[in-house]
């Protein structure tokens, strides 16, 4: 039986900063090896199903640069999983308006 008759799909949406022009800039510094850390560690996190901890950490990054694609994504992707559409759409959306911000500066 296909998986499509089982009720079951395999398709997903991929929110990746590289799909989003101008997400691989909307940092407003560089990257530093503290905030890659991070993010590293909450992905990881995540994937294990130990929100609460990742979350700690996207927001640790935040309020190192408050623009980081990387921790937007994570936490759209974070809400999801939970299953709160409220707090997925907030943070897509901001992670929109940065994309937005960055396309719109000269």
């Amino acid at each position: 039986m296909a998986s499509a008759e089982r009720g079951t799909s395999s398709s997903t949406i991929d929110i990746s900063p590289k799909y989003i022009p101008g997400l691989s800039t909307a940092s407003a510094s560089s990257p530093t090896p503290e905030t890659r850390r991070l993010i590293r560690t909450a992905n990881f996190q995540r994937n294990r199903g130990q929100l609460e901890p990742a979350d700690a950490n996207y927001r640790r990054v935040l309020a190192m640069d408050r623009r980081n694609a990387r921790a937007l994504v994570g936490l759209t992707r974070l809400n999801i999983e939970r299953r709160d559409g409220r707090q997925a759409v907030r943070w897509a959306t901001k992670l929109v308006r940065e994309a937005e911000s960055v396309a719109t500066v000269p």
